[in-house]
């Protein structure tokens, strides 16, 4: 502390005691951290199926969002958050992509902005719908915006139903097989029934002619 051309030992006492504050504030939010993983993981929430959701963001959006039963219909939600687009008309001009409301609250559309990067980043569904927009002249940040509606409306659809997010094509077939795996293996016996049955009724009918081709 000398090196640094502080002599007062006043200063000193008062430099130890804020870092101590420091390292106490610290080890308070990492605790805080722990908690709302531990919350997370037992609320099971179906929108941590989302690449790019963490337990700490889906947290702060569940707390945002309150009651799902709350929102009927996605654009709601859209509304709440303050990311709908701003639409202005008059009778001489008429602009249909300009900025957000910025209504609502702040605080999920804040989140909702700091998460959409690592989601369209790690999201090969998001990364598509990104370029599409970008591919169809649009800027980087009317873009994002066009990627968090559609995450809200994933949201909405994902609280509503209870069903985990589908990121790939692999991943629609191997839940279609899951579902349908107990329908296969219930008619799976009579399939072998009929396939028997079938190579019988074969045997049957091509013997008289084996035995007529040996007389």
């Amino acid at each position: 502390i000398s090196s640094i051309g502080i002599s007062s030992s006043a200063e000193v006492i008062q430099i130890k005691h804020l870092t101590a504050q420091i390292e106490l504030i610290e080890e308070q939010l990492t605790e805080i951290d722990k908690k709302i993983e531990e919350f997370s993981i037992q609320n099971n929430s179906p929108i941590l199926s989302i690449p790019g959701i963490s337990h700490f963001s889906g947290t702060s959006i569940l707390a945002e969002l309150g009651d799902i039963s709350n929102y009927s219909k996605p654009s709601q939600i859209i509304k709440f958050a303050g990311v709908a687009p701003l639409h202005y008309e008059s009778s001489q001009f008429n602009a249909q992509h300009t900025a957000i409301t910025k209504k609502g609250s702040k605080y999920l559309r804040k989140t909702l902005y700091q998460i959409i990067l690592p989601v369209i980043r790690h999201n090969p569904v998001f990364n598509k719908y990104y370029q599409l927009k970008i591919s169809q002249g649009k800027g980087h940040r009317c873009a994002q915006g066009h990627c968090v509606r559609k995450l809200l409306r994933i949201i909405h659809h994902l609280l509503k139903t209870n069903q985990q997010f589908v990121n790939s094509i692999s991943q629609i077939k191997g839940n279609l097989m899951t579902a349908f795996n107990p329908i296969y293996e219930a008619v799976l016996p009579a399939l072998n029934a009929m396939a028997n049955a079938l190579a019988l009724s074969l045997i049957h009918i091509s013997e008289p002619t084996r035995r007529r081709g040996i007389s």
